[in-house]
């Protein structure tokens, strides 16, 4: 398995430029390259929507940590409901016309604290098996090797509140079009009471 940071690092090693020590990347076609067990992902602030998402993935299973449950899956966000796809969806939604999958998956006002998926059999990840007993030894396995590889790592987790107001601040003060700007405001008010309330 290959992780995103693998391609800078071959990227780098094709074009015949020496790999800093410091990237954590590695060139896959080397004949030193250690296929991985484990794959990593992390999910944070996207413009004005602060999320903070951990996932590890292994042959066989995705397991997914969200620290935000209490925040809904399809969150407010200026660059994501502008597309059709999600406008059309939220009318479906209004009209009561998407199916009970959709409508848990997409509109659920929290959603899973942790979320294991069989990876090969569950494509669209629609079934988390994370509650069942027969996948508690996978699920606690998973859960650890996140755990270890935040450490290691020295993940900070989310920005504070703080830091947040500064980055909504200035990308709202550098964006031209006055709706863009008023729906990115309303959106990082929503987060920010987010914020001061746990949540």
């Amino acid at each position: 398995m290959v992780e995103h940071i693998d391609i800078a690092a071959l990227s780098l090693a094709i074009a015949g430029i020496q790999i800093p020590q410091k990237m954590e990347g590695q060139n896959i076609l080397s004949p030193q390259y250690k296929p991985k067990e484990f794959v990593f992902a992390a999910r944070d602030r996207c413009g004005e929507a602060a999320d903070q998402i951990r996932s590890v993935r292994s042959e066989k299973f995705l397991y997914i940590k969200n620290f935000f449950p209490e925040r809904p899956h399809l969150m407010p966000s200026n660059y994501k409901d502008t597309k059709l796809i999600i406008k059309r969806l939220r009318q479906l939604h209004g009209e009561g016309k998407l199916n009970t999958l959709s409508k848990q998956l997409l509109f659920s006002p929290t959603r899973p604290e942790e979320e294991l998926y069989l990876y090969q059999g569950d494509k669209w990840q629609t079934k988390n098996l994370a509650g069942l007993s027969k996948y508690k030894d996978i699920l606690q396995n998973h859960r650890e090797q996140l755990n270890q590889w935040i450490s290691k790592t020295k993940d900070p987790g989310p920005e504070t509140l703080e830091t947040y107001i500064l980055e909504t601040e200035d990308q709202m003060s550098s964006t031209g079009n006055t709706i863009s700007r008023e729906n990115y405001r309303r959106n990082s008010e929503i987060y920010k009471q987010w914020f001061r309330d746990g949540k």
